[in-house]
């Protein structure tokens, strides 16, 4: 039976039904110092219980038992003095008869032989933890005796009916309400005084027979450990060491009770504390219930006093004696309660309770570190002794798990939901100890050196050094907690931002919990008072019963920090189960009801003079210390054994520099010689690091595993502590480490809160959405994966092919070749989910009509952006597109319906934002019909952009074929700084790589430099991986991507990938080869512009204004453009909310049109929330729908018409006529700070790097480099949830869809026939065709099917068709849009547009080809680029090189429109130029190939106009399952033909 239990019978015993023997008042001195006396009611009833509170009327505010207290009185003064170990009373009676009836009243309960306790004491000198324990036993063995006579009386009473007392009618008068005085009956209580919920149901026989059980268990201990003491007691006259306060000379001193005890009771004081609610007085009261601590909210009087809280729920409990006034008379600190595998063992060690010696100096300037390493990464900083406490950061870990003792109660808890509340007490308490800790940070420990708290069981390792890591495992019985600590920080000029990174993994029983941390602020950091806040949301979550708490940590208001927390636990459903609130450096409660709390934490009061010891807690203050239990057996790796630390403890800043200095002297030596150390008890697995165990059992043997002989030259062991203990007794909990770890130095920065700033009303926890439909089969995948290692001999294999390989249909079919599998095997896949665009939805749903089949067979989603044209504004725009654009998306929501697809309304915003914050998910592979679908890979899978027949395939269920595409490895280093972002990153390695670098290529990025980006921030350099031509990109797994699928409401998601992870497959295996390594230092990047016409023109910042007079270009910018699907996340909205506020205070407005372009609905809502729309407003900006707008041309531009004109954009692509439909309009690409920025300028040459801009007043103003915050404080918010599809909906095959007969924008789709058949004299060979025109140069999709006005015929085939490379260049005149009729009739032209040409030949039935330039096809997933030719009659395309997109919508002919396309190589490119328009061409080798001669090569026969013939080669990729496609007529026929 634990003591707390016993206790709380004890306390049950104080029965209200004891007789009173005095009452009245008197005046009692405030707890608070200069406060004096106020005037309290006293009661003293039979039990020798002392209690009082404001009036007769109002609730017990304290109480004392006067058998356990020692008394002092000054008579001339009238004065009393109650000092008892949990409440000391000084009373002041108001006259002299008072006085000496209340001391009458008192020696009642006075031990009749004076001053002499019954217990045999030991002296002062010779106190040890045996003796403390025994007088702790004795004490409750005295108020168990008393509660068992009570009970006993009780029992009689309740038998008669009644208790027979002379003072019943006082008693009825004075405390007619509540059981024990404790409560003030309010409404939720019932007449009888009991609370309604939870009932204390007691059976009353039981609990007396286990209380006496208790009792004589307790006096046999107690009896045998006195005997053990006897030799030890202290000679007659020994003062006893409990302090007495003695006052004036006419003294009376009485003796002090029998049993005197430092046990720390529970339930037994009352004080009035803040709200935790609404910051409006409260007063909380305990309740008798073994559950815990209740408490009834009342309103206080105004006069109604404040103290402190009681100390509640840690690993160890300090007495604090408030009447003591000098070291002398403090008792030494002592531990009640550890974990239960080391309880034994901790008991008997004495721990100092002070310093040796407080901070010697101020601390240092931070400010000037600042200005002296602007864009520095602090970590790789060496920062002045005076910035350190004496703690290294391995310590400061473990003041983390101080309350650990919240575990056990969690433990004992059978109650899942009471147990989810005693873990988010403990999470929460880890905070506590941070409360004064804002002007120093730990020492930064040497890699791999240790740190162990054997209290439970604690180990620590720096595990890297750049970035800094600590991992950490602590344990107890029936509890493992594991975390990996970590963190990255944001300096917003007066503040900083410590956002912590890791996880922190708790395991109880078969419960196991997660939970990241929210992020802190350092306040005032340049001026003022600093203070410290931890601000945002901590979802912890069950992952066992998939039960959630969401705690808020509240944001600071006018008045300065509030420091106070409110949680909600939510069911697996999402019900709410309960709620907690309270302050994170004070207590934490569970709400019982509306005016119940419950009372779950409490802090330890900090020492006395805590901040002249570094705001130290009386934990803290032991942490360095080496006791006796410790000597001889810590390992040297530990950070007692730092000489830095220990010279800085003792007060010598001078020694302590000398020695931090020779260490980090020493590891860097050791790191260039190759020689560094490596962590020895933590492995890495994905992004965490685990234990791998064996610590203490190799600490225990002393071996060299635990001691290495390297670390035992570098530290010198200290001498032990000297320093006694003097009653700090105080013990108080920690929080996050607030080391300055990666702060990247900013120069000057003073950005208003104004433009960051938080919403300050409460932010409403937001459940998990149901992510079934989300999260990736990962054992299904990693099972498939086993088959493929065995398949390649277990060869390492990059992330990429780890993710393609598990989506194998069937693995065995590709790989067991065992030929080279990167460029020449083709994959048959399938992909997990599909998503499309409203533009290329159209004619995917109408071939996926053609199927007829009941549903898709994966999830797939369409996504409304690119039929809304940016005009005027938002409201206007997207209401404008609506109405012009309902017959298509009648149809496309009418489908949806039909086949069970998710629609996302007009307004919802971009499918690749829409898919990054709903359906991405580590791993995984999918399909978009969009080039930019590689966005997605910014959250760790693999996106890949197709057309719509392609994605039909998925969606029908069958294979999707894939050349295996080489693998690129970019090794990022180093970290971004100032104006450098991701997205000048990808403009960098486009200028590298060029357009066609990545063609055929999946370019996977690792290196630490990928851990320091954001999850968006990855998402915008796979973005624009399709301008490389990449197949996509893809990252490792990344705590920044689990922290942004927390924070879009998909925890279930983040926590099986962190499982997958774990298991290895979310990162690649090491020595995993590339097919090229590109090294790129991100410390070296600068901002960079590309463009014009092409996404590879690299510039960087610095150079671009010479590069602009060079060309003669107009040093002017006519429009300036943010957002869209590459730039629009909530970190690049707040960067350039920065800018704007910069701008606006110099006075500044936009000089140019400024358009931002939000990407999602939920961003926009989010920007608008936190201010940053009208932040953007305020100086010029006009914010567009959520749609794609002018990026992909749907900008109703009215300025600069025909003219050649320069605009900035953060869009990703750029080409002629792309924007606005002016082919004059250089579109230049940078990143959205750098657009912005230059919107202010006006100026094509301006570097907001150097440059300033002269303001009316004449003065120069320059901008600052600015920060963005990658995920907002307060949440995502969802806007407006009607543009939301109903999650998984079930198909509805009743549903019609809508297409109108006379249509101008949907069109039915007739299949075309094959090329082969009786028509073909020819057989298999291609029938005859004439070529149409050798196109010139670049020919992207926006050259054979233009976008902007032309996308509203996406669904309609004929029409879509009359721009048909209507921007192509002939390369034989020059001339754009011009083609020649060679057998033109009289009738006919000789020349003309060339889909007037194309029309004419397919009149004739003449099938024809095309010739074209390098990387043919470059661009958008566009599919219509490939089917229009073909609607014409094109049938053979013949290419120096396509782009990757481009080829595959040609060679797979999976779709109506891409049927009989024949895509061909040239083998010499210099055969480009021998083939005119009107000459034949005639293959060669394509019947073998269609007879299954695998090796069959094809050439084409070459008949001139002139009557000249030849012969070329030509080279093809075309597999087998393409052939039977090609033999079918279409891919789509071919899959229809198995289907029947």
């Amino acid at each position: 039976m634990s003591l707390s239990y016993l206790h709380q019978f004890a306390h049950l015993a104080v029965s209200p039904d004891q007789a009173i023997i005095c009452e009245g008042w008197l005046l009692k001195k405030r707890r608070k110092k200069m406060q004096g006396f106020a005037r309290r009611y006293f009661v003293l009833h039979q039990s020798g219980s002392l209690s009082y509170s404001i009036s007769p009327k109002h609730p017990i505010r304290d109480q004392i038992l006067i058998s356990q207290a020692a008394l002092s009185t000054a008579v001339g003064r009238k004065d009393i003095h109650i000092d008892s170990s949990n409440a000391t009373f000084h009373i002041k009676c108001l006259t002299t008869d008072d006085f000496n009836t209340w001391m009458s009243a008192f020696r009642k309960f006075i031990v009749a032989d004076g001053r002499k306790p019954t217990t045999p004491r030991l002296s002062h000198s010779r106190w040890n933890r045996s003796s403390i324990i025994a007088e702790d036993m004795s004490s409750i063995i005295a108020e168990l005796e008393s509660a068992v006579a009570v009970l006993q009386t009780d029992d009689s009473h309740r038998k008669n009916g009644s208790l027979k007392s002379k003072s019943d009618k006082d008693r009825s008068s004075h405390h007619k309400d509540g059981k024990f005085n404790m409560f003030k009956k309010s409404g939720a209580i019932h007449e009888d005084g009991t609370l309604p919920k939870p009932v204390v149901d007691l059976n009353f026989h039981i609990h007396f027979q286990r209380i006496n059980m208790a009792l004589e268990a307790l006096k046999t201990q107690h009896a045998a450990l006195v005997n053990s003491l006897h030799v030890d007691t202290a000679t007659p006259g020994t003062s006893s060491p409990h302090p007495v306060t003695v006052e004036g000379k006419s003294e009376e001193l009485l003796p002090a009770s029998r049993f005197s005890t430092a046990f720390t009771r529970r339930s037994k004081r009352a004080s009035s504390v803040s709200s935790l609610s609404d910051g409006a007085p409260v007063e909380w009261f305990d309740a008798p219930d073994i559950v815990g601590e209740e408490f009834v909210l009342e309103e206080p009087t105004p006069d109604e006093e404040k103290g402190p809280p009681t100390l509640q729920s840690g690993s160890f409990s300090y007495k604090e004696c408030e009447s003591a006034s000098s070291d002398e008379e403090e008792m030494a600190a002592h531990q009640l309660k550890t974990s239960s595998d080391t309880a034994m063992q901790v008991r008997q060690i004495m721990r100092r309770t002070r310093l040796p010696c407080g901070p010697v100096g101020d601390e240092g300037s931070l400010f000037t570190i600042l200005k002296k390493n602007v864009g520095k990464d602090l970590s790789t900083i060496a920062f002045p002794v005076s910035f350190n406490e004496p703690l290294s950061m391995l310590q400061r870990a473990a003041e983390e798990v101080e309350y650990h003792d919240l575990l056990r109660q969690a433990i004992e808890s059978k109650d899942p939901i009471e147990r989810m509340c005693f873990v988010a007490a403990f999470a929460i308490s880890s905070y506590a100890h941070t409360r004064h800790r804002t002007g120093r940070k730990g020492f930064n420990p040497l890699l791999a050196e240790t740190f162990e708290d054997i209290r439970m069981k604690f180990i620590a390792e720096k595990v890297s050094h750049n970035p800094v890591i600590i991992a950490y495992h602590a344990e107890g019985n029936g509890w493992e907690l594991n975390a990996t600590s970590a963190g990255k920080t944001k300096f917003w000029g007066k503040s900083l931002e410590v956002i912590p990174l890791g996880t922190t993994r708790l395991n109880i029983g078969g419960d196991r919990y997660e939970w990241n941390k929210p992020s802190s602020f350092i306040r005032n950091l340049m001026m003022g008072t600093k203070y410290l806040e931890h601000c945002g949301t901590m979802t912890i979550r069950n992952v066992v019963s998939r039960t959630t708490c969401v705690i808020d940590f509240k944001q600071a208001g006018y008045w300065g920090a509030s420091n106070e927390v409110s949680g909600t636990v939510l069911s697996s459903s999402g019900e709410v189960c309960a709620r907690i609130e309270g302050k994170w450096d004070e207590q934490l409660a569970l709400a019982l009801d509306p005016s119940h709390l419950r009372v779950l934490w409490r802090i330890t009061p900090f020492p006395n003079q805590a901040l002249d010891y570094y705001g130290f807690t009386a934990f803290a203050i032991t942490l360095n210390e080496i006791t006796s239990d410790l000597e001889g057996k810590i390992p040297a790796t530990d950070s007692r054994f730092r000489p830095d630390i220990r010279a800085l403890e003792e007060g010598n800043i001078d020694l302590a520099e000398e020695h931090k200095a020779r260490l980090e002297e020493l590891q860097r030596d050791r790191r260039k010689k190759g020689a560094d150390r490596s962590p020895r008890w933590f492995k890495q697995v994905g992004e965490e690091w685990v234990y791998v165990g064996g610590y203490w059992e190799e600490r225990a043997k002393d071996s060299e595993k635990v001691n290495p002989a390297s670390y035992r030259t570098t530290c010198i062991p200290p001498p032990r502590s000297t320093f006694a203990s003097k009653g700090l007794e105080s013990h108080c909990r920690v929080g996050a480490t607030m080391s300055i770890l990666a702060l990247r130095v900013r120069k000057g920065v003073t950005v208003s809160a104004h433009v960051l700033r938080r919403c300050l009303a409460a932010h409403a926890p937001v459940t998990d959405k149901d992510c079934t439909s989300i999260t990736p089969p990962y054992d299904k995948l990693l099972n498939k994966l086993e088959r493929v290692r065995e398949l390649l001999d277990h060869r390492p294999l990059t992330l990429s092919e780890k993710i393609l390989y598990s989506h194998l249909a069937d693995p065995e079919k590709n790989l067991s070749g065992g030929g080279k599998i990167r460029g020449e095997t083709y994959l048959q896949l399938n992909p997990q989910r599909v998503a499309m665009q409203d533009a290329s939805a159209q004619m995917a749903l109408l071939q996926f009509m053609s199927a007829g089949l009941a549903r898709c067979a994966v999830p797939t989603s369409i996504h409304c952006d690119h039929l809304i044209q940016a005009v005027d504004g938002a409201a206007s725009d997207l209401e404008r597109s609506i109405v012009s654009n309902k017959e298509v998306f009648d149809f496309l929501e009418s489908a949806a319906r039909k086949y069970g697809i998710e629609f996302w309304k007009p307004g919802s915003g971009i499918i690749h934002q829409i898919v990054l914050e709903n359906y991405a998910a580590p791993g995984v592979l999918m399909l978009g019909t969009d080039s930019h679908t590689p966005n997605a890979g910014g959250l760790g899978l693999l996106a890949i952009g197709v057309g719509g027949a392609d994605a039909v395939d998925a969606m029908t269920g069958t294979p999707w074929e894939l050349k295996a595409p080489q693998v690129v490895g970019i090794h990022l280093t180093g970290t971004l700084n100032d104006w450098a972002t991701p997205k000048d990153l990808i403009l960098y390695l486009a200028g590298k790589l060029t357009v066609r670098g990545g063609t055929g290529r999946i370019l996977e990025y690792f290196g630490p430099g990928v851990h320091a980006q954001s999850c968006t921030g990855l998402a915008t350099v796979a973005n624009m991986g399709a301008e490389v031509g990449a197949t996509t990109s893809v990252f490792p797994y990344t705590t920044n991507m689990r922290a942004y699928l927390q924070a879009t409401r998909r925890t279930p998601v983040a926590h099986d990938a962190g499982k997958a992870a774990a298991r290895g497959y979310l990162s690649a295996d090491e020595g995993a080869e590339y097919d090229e390594v590109i090294e790129v230092n991100l410390s070296e990047l600068e901002p960079m512009i590309n463009g014009p016409f092409t996404p590879d023109l690299a510039t960087p910042l610095s150079k671009f204004g010479a590069f602009v007079q060079e060309n003669g270009w107009k040093d002017e910018v006519s429009a300036c453009l943010i957002g869209s699907c590459t730039n629009s996340s909530y970190e690049d909205m707040t960067k350039v909310a920065e800018i704007a506020h910069q701008a606006k205070t110099a006075g500044l407005k936009a000089r140019v049109p400024f358009l931002c372009t939000p990407g999602s609905e939920q961003i926009r809502a989010t920007m608008e929330r936190d201010s940053v729309t009208s932040g953007l407003q305020d100086v010029g900006a006009v914010v567009l729908a959520n749609a794609c707008g002018p990026c992909i041309g749907q900008w109703k531009r009215e300025d600069s018409k025909d003219e050649e004109n320069a605009i900035l954009t953060s869009f990703n692509r750029n080409f002629k006529s792309r924007n606005d439909g002016n082919r004059h309009t250089m579109n230049f690409l940078a990143s959205p700070t750098v657009v912005t920025a230059m919107a202010f300028s006006g100026k094509l040459s301006f570097n907001p790097m150097t440059d300033s801009i002269i303001l009316p007043n004449g003065k120069p103003f320059q901008f600052l480099p600015p920060i963005g915050q990658d995920l907002p404080s307060s949440g995502f918010t969802l806007g407006n949830t009607d543009y939301y599809p109903r999650p998984m909906p079930e198909p509805r095959p009743e549903t019609e869809v809508i297409i109108k007969k006379d249509s101008q924008r949907l069109e039915i789709l007739e299949p075309f026939l094959s090329h082969f058949g009786p028509h073909n004299p020819r057989s298999f060979e291609l029938p005859p065709s004439k070529v149409l025109m050798r196109v010139r140069g670049k020919c992207t999709t926006d050259h054979i099917s233009a976008a902007g006005p032309w996308l509203k015929y996406k669904g309609h085939l004929t029409n879509i068709s009359e721009n048909t490379l209507i921007t192509a260049v002939n390369d034989e005149g020059g001339d754009v849009n011009v083609a020649f009729d060679h057998d033109h009739n009289a009738t006919e032209t000789a020349s003309d547009t060339i889909p007037t040409i194309a029309k004419r030949l397919k009149s004739r039935k003449q099938p024809w080809a095309l010739v074209v330039d390098e990387n043919y096809g470059e661009g958008s997933a566009r599919e219509h680029a490939a089917l229009q030719p073909r609607f014409y009659g094109c049938n053979i395309i013949i290419a120096r090189s396509f782009a990757r997109i481009h080829e595959t919508n040609l060679k797979y002919l999976k779709a109506i429109q891409k049927q009989g396309v024949l895509p061909l190589w040239f083998a010499d490119k210099a055969d480009y130029s021998r083939i005119d328009s009107g000459d034949t061409v005639e293959t060669i080798g394509v019947a073998d190939l269609l007879s299954g001669n695998k090796t069959a090569g094809i050439d084409l026969r070459i008949s001139k106009r002139s009557g000249e013939t030849f012969q070329i080669p030509v080279k093809h990729t075309m597999s087998t399952d393409q052939l039977n496609w090609l033999r079918a007529g279409s891919a789509l026929n071919f899959i229809r033909s198995r289907m029947l």
